[in-house]
């Protein structure tokens, strides 16, 4: 494109040229115009023409500055949570109306932050970082002159707002609710393993707040099935103090267990919400009892005691070799770790018939028992050694994630040597150095007569549990790993054809999921038949639901349901299969556990951010002061555009073309 405004004076001159030759072209043999200036007007009129056509085929452009003025945009915002009583929707709609010189934009927040205003809050949490990178990713680089919300200080979700480096505007919070220390105790927690099993004394941990109480008692109980099974009498000794009670409960029925726990209250207090918290326990009858032994503490036995801490279908027993003396045929498997340096021990193990995983074997005292399976030979030193899958191992899949988990992981400790494996041992991770791959083993498999054997030839496990802590935040691809290791050992316990998966725990405001499997008869996936469930509510109420067809499996989402204790019956179509269960759906409570408002945090927040506090009697000062404060801001963007695309060019020609054709048809000369 050329710039109209640098042209070249050669293309100007070069279509000036051209218009005359073409209008000459078109005059010279012109015979019936005898007036030599009407004649020398009409071609210089078609010059003209013809000129500015070849001048528009050079494409030339022009440039222009477009100026755009921006209003100076206001958020106002509405904390939508349970903990504000009063509506703020008239309040904060009155202030937007006022505000006609400013783009404003409505939104309201709790957990999640939707558009516009609510005229009931029924927010179970409130995210204050959310509401502020949310703000962030959509009026990034605005020109956003204030956020005005109306909340009470009070946030139980997300980090504290004080430390947002997204808030790059002024805050002018409308402070709400009552800052008085009221008179209050509350449970503010109860901690306790959600799985544990039929006989066991479970610890429970109960965080209990009291305030303005000093003098006065109160009476903690505990009942389960309306039965009371603890009961205790707490003087309050201070005006602001935490008590948090130790208490064993002992496990006498299976299923889901239901626990009220219940703090009786003080003359005069007003929110009784918090005085009661109801937690669950789902006790279960040990499917699976793994015995572990060990001579010498390392931080691999704490890795994979942690693994099957979390998973309840395992009842783990860690012992010291020397205080060894149970009867091992009890336990579905063995766990050994290390050397343990009994040969009384190593004897009964290897006799027995109990599935057995093996870590360090290479150290072992299994290493000579156990030499007609996998022999090795060392060569005299440890070296720090990477893992590789087996491509070709597929007795169990493992997903995409531990795939590359395995392939990041820091590398284990082994003893360099020489293997021999004989025929049937499968390898499931091989030794990698650097980019290399090799045939030595880290994690063997080996089965004889239904006896399946784990041998793992190096150390330092729990480097693994910790990088994916790091990376992840969590320790879920290392929980598979040892899972997936554990059931296989144990497959001949779960021949179950259909299995469902689903959680026993969940919050109102979470949807209630189920997974499902069905095997044929040899134990392949398949979901032709279909699988329905009903689901029973505490009042009788029954809700059918057919599952969806997922791949091979099943899926169900039921979305969110009232809270309460549910209990299911799911059936596979066409066979006598079915499951039976129990759920729980718990109400959030968390808004009603501190009623106190914090107009101090809502201060800093102004404070930090270049903004004011207000209160909801003060809203014609904040109107006043976002007046004051007011910013166009107006944008000039250079653009360049076709002059081909001018309509006015068109204009030009037509009004010369058409000029000529009249003087022509006006003279009579067409």
């Amino acid at each position: 494109m050329i710039d109209v405004f640098d042209i070249s004076g050669f293309y100007i001159i070069l279509s000036i040229l051209f218009g005359s030759l073409v209008s000459y072209f078109f005059y010279y043999k012109e015979n019936n115009i005898n007036n030599n200036k009407l004649l020398y007007f009409l071609f210089t009129i078609r010059s003209i023409f013809f000129s500015i056509l070849f001048f528009l085929l050079f494409n030339p452009t022009y440039r222009f500055f477009h100026r755009q003025i921006e209003k100076p945009v206001v958020i106002i915002a509405q904390d939508n949570s349970t903990s504000i009583t009063n509506s703020t929707y008239e309040l904060l709609n009155n202030i937007g109306s006022n505000l006609i010189d400013f783009d404003v934009h409505y939104l309201s927040f709790s957990s999640v932050v939707t558009d516009g205003l609510n005229l009931v809050n029924g927010g179970l949490k409130t995210n204050y970082s959310k509401f502020f990178n949310e703000i962030d990713s959509r009026f990034k680089n605005r020109n956003v002159q204030a956020c005005i919300f109306a909340s009470d200080g009070l946030y139980n979700a997300g980090s504290n707002p004080l430390y947002n480096n997204n808030i790059l505007f002024p805050i002018y919070p409308i402070a709400l609710g009552d800052t008085i220390d009221k008179k209050d105790v509350g449970i503010v927690k109860a901690e306790h393993n959600e799985v544990s099993f039929l006989g066991n004394m479970v610890p429970i941990n109960i965080g209990i707040s009291m305030k303005n109480a000093k003098g006065e008692s109160v009476t903690v109980s505990i009942l389960n099935k309306g039965i009371i099974i603890y009961n205790k009498k707490i003087d309050i000794k201070s005006n602001d103090e935490y008590l948090s009670l130790d208490i064993l409960v002992k496990l006498t029925d299976l299923g889901l267990q239901k626990y009220n726990i219940k703090i009786s209250s003080l003359d005069g207090e007003q929110n009784l919400i918090n005085n009661n918290y109801t937690t669950f326990i789902d006790v279960i009858d040990s499917k699976y009892k793994v015995l572990a032994l060990y001579k010498n503490i390392h931080p691999d036995i704490a890795a994979f005691n942690n693994v099957l801490n979390d998973y309840k279908h395992f009842d783990l027993k860690l012992k010291h070799v020397d205080e060894f003396d149970e009867n091992i045929n009890e336990y579905n498997l063995l766990v050994i770790f290390g050397d343990i340096d009994k040969e009384n021990i190593v004897s009964i193990i290897n006799d027995s018939k109990v599935s057995l995983m093996i870590f360090d074997f290479n150290k072992s005292s299994f290493r000579n028992t156990l030499n007609n399976i996998i022999s090795f030979s060392p060569k005299g030193y440890n070296e720090m050694i990477y893992v590789t899958k087996n491509s070709s191992f597929s007795k169990y899949t493992f997903s995409e994630g531990l795939l590359e988990f395995i392939k990041s992981s820091p590398p284990l400790n082994t003893s360099y040597g020489d293997y021999n494996l004989i025929n049937g041992v499968e390898v499931v991770l091989y030794q990698r150095k650097l980019d290399e791959d090799s045939d030595k083993p880290i994690v063997s498999l080996f089965e004889k007569d239904k006896r399946k054997i784990a041998f793992l030839t190096a150390e330092g496990f729990w480097k693994w549990r910790m990088f994916d802590f790091l990376n992840n935040n969590k320790h879920d691809f290392f929980n598979e790993f040892f899972i997936k290791l554990t059931q296989y050992l144990m497959t001949d316990n779960n021949k179950e054809r259909f299995r469902l998966n689903y959680n026993n725990f969940y919050t109102e405001n979470e949807n209630i999921v189920f997974n499902a499997s069905f095997f044929n008869e040899i134990y392949e996936k398949i979901n032709d038949p279909d699988v329905r469930i009903k689901i029973v509510s505490e009042n009788g109420k029954e809700f059918d639901f057919l599952f969806l067809r997922s791949t091979q499996e099943y899926y169900l989402d039921i979305g969110k349901i009232e809270p309460g204790m549910y209990s299911f019956i799911a059936n596979v179509h066409g066979y006598e299969k079915q499951k039976r269960g129990f759920f729980n759906v718990t109400e959030l409570k968390i808004e009603q556990l501190n009623t106190q408002a914090d107009h101090k945090l809502l201060s800093m927040l102004a404070v930090n951010s270049g903004g004011k506090l207000f209160y909801k009697n003060e809203t014609e000062e904040l109107l006043n002061l976002i007046r004051s404060n007011s910013n166009n801001i107006i944008h000039i963007k250079e653009k360049f555009q076709s002059l081909i695309n001018l309509p006015w060019i068109l204009v030009i020609l037509l009004f010369l073309i058409f000029s000529e054709w009249i003087i022509r048809k006006y003279n009579g000369f067409l």
